[in-house]
């Protein structure tokens, strides 16, 4: 009886010939059933369309793919990116990026591959650049040859030459036109060892000069353009990995380029010496290394600017469901910001740190005003910072809840030949600050003859250390 059904099905199959799926039947032990199964007309199963990916789940995926290296498959593989971009010189703008990676030698699986990077960008200020960047590398590393092509248009200020200058002129305004082509050959002679040459020209012109900026030309006799061509030699130590995105390694280099009198150069022959150090290494997911050079800084906000980093990298260590492991590495790991942000106590650390910011009359416990003194002359502009002082402590020297600090060198004494000098006021009237301040600024109107190089900024409720 089992074979005669074996027999009318296969039969009937036959008959009701179609495309359809085989499969096997089992029966009774031994006896196997072939057939196929042909849907009535109408019955047919659609086939469904297959979803497309949302939007940025393809942006994930298109740059998760662009790690990949298909320079063994391609002449050369491309990789676009772009985005918005501001900065406080150029304003709001936006940047386009094409980097390609290719290999000279395709059979080669020991040299990394070369790189090329097209990039342009464009603000609303008037702002644009465009320019082509790479590293072109020879055959097991032996010579490189990097090149940088650029040009760039900026719209710029001006209010002459020198400090007084800066402080009484008015302001003025051009447009400055760049253009930079740099080349430089490198020859391998010890391993990830290379000595080489260097060229480079660049010229950059003023135009559209108004009406203000032509007189300040005009007053100090100065050219609207100037070149600089160069010539050098290079000494560099490489091992790093990849260039472009390097994961270990380390890079020493020591550019020595002279600009001679009879290039152009501005009518002077000049030496430019360039030294570079970088160190590559692939840290432990979630590691934050030398933590105290954070809360060690000269800012009464250290401690919270170490909190906020740490809590940052122990939060990124595990997401969702996965755990994660985050190891800092310190020299006091009994300070309540490691060990609050080691715990991702938000609420312990807030009341630590407000009661010390409470002791010692910090914001926003208290009130503080920092005033920073910066002038050409270290002891004229230390002179005229106490003699300021002086006078405010006299005018308050009944007033138990003001504390004056300084003056004294800032962290950073000086910065282009400029000596800096800081003082700091804590008191919880805000009302008593900003009298301290007119006070300041009276005494710098009486004295302008006598102060005009000295520069007094003023910050109140500061969020950064001097």
């Amino acid at each position: 009886m089992l074979r005669r059904i074996a027999v009318v099905c296969f039969v009937l199959g036959f008959v009701l010939h179609g495309r359809a799926q085989e499969q096997e039947v089992y029966i009774n032990g031994s006896d196997t059933l072939h057939y196929t199964y042909t849907p009535l007309p109408g019955q047919e199963e659609e086939p469904q369309a297959e979803k497309r990916p949302p939007f940025l789940r393809r942006v994930v995926k298109y740059f998760e793919g662009s790690t990949t290296d298909r320079t063994f498959e391609k002449k050369i593989d491309f990789t676009f990116a772009g985005g918005p971009s501001y900065s406080k010189n150029t304003s709001l703008g936006i940047g386009l990026l094409a980097a390609g990676l290719y290999r000279i030698d395709r059979t080669d699986s020991v040299t990394a591959p070369s790189d090329i990077s097209i990039f342009a960008n464009v603000s609303i200020s008037g702002f644009y650049a465009l320019g082509v960047t790479g590293n072109n590398i020879f055959a097991r590393n032996s010579k490189r040859i990097d090149y940088t092509v650029m040009f760039a248009s900026a719209p710029r200020d001006m209010w002459g030459i020198g400090y007084h200058d800066g402080r009484y002129n008015e302001e003025g305004s051009y447009n400055e036109k760049r253009y930079l082509v740099k080349g430089r050959y490198l020859h391998r002679v010890l391993p990830s060892t290379y000595v080489g040459g260097i060229l480079s020209f660049e010229h950059t012109q003023g135009k559209k000069f108004d009406a203000r900026s032509e007189g300040y030309l005009q007053e100090y006799g100065q050219k609207t353009h100037y070149t600089a061509t160069g010539i050098g030699a290079i000494l560099e130590y490489d091992s790093r990995d990849f260039i472009p995105n390097p994961y270990r390694g380390i890079y020493v280099s020591l550019e020595e380029t002279f600009y001679a009198k009879g290039l152009g150069n501005c009518g002077k022959s000049l030496w430019r010496t360039t030294f570079t150090a970088d160190a590559y290494g692939q840290v432990w997911k979630g590691g934050v290394l030398a933590a105290d050079l954070s809360f060690l800084a000269a800012d009464y906000r250290s401690g919270e600017r170490t909190f906020q980093l740490l809590v940052q990298a122990v939060g990124r260590a595990g997401r969702g469901s996965v755990a994660g492991e985050a190891v800092i590495q310190t020299y006091q790991p009994d300070h309540y910001s490691v060990v609050y942000a080691a715990k991702q106590d938000y609420d312990g650390f807030y009341q630590e740190e407000m009661a010390y910011r409470k002791l010692l009359g910090y914001p926003p416990a208290a009130h503080m005003l920092a005033v920073l003194f910066t002038g050409k002359n270290e002891k004229e502009t230390l002179f005229w910072a106490e003699q300021m002082l002086s006078m405010l402590r006299r005018q308050t020297r009944e007033r138990k809840d003001l504390v004056i600090i300084g003056p004294a060198p800032a962290s950073i004494g000086r910065i282009n030949d400029m000596f800096r000098q800081i003082a700091y006021f804590k008191s919880p009237d805000e009302t008593l600050l900003m009298r301290l301040r007119g006070w300041m600024e009276l005494f710098c109107q009486k004295n302008e003859d006598k102060m005009r190089s000295l520069l007094v900024y003023y910050d109140m409720d500061p969020v950064h250390g001097y």
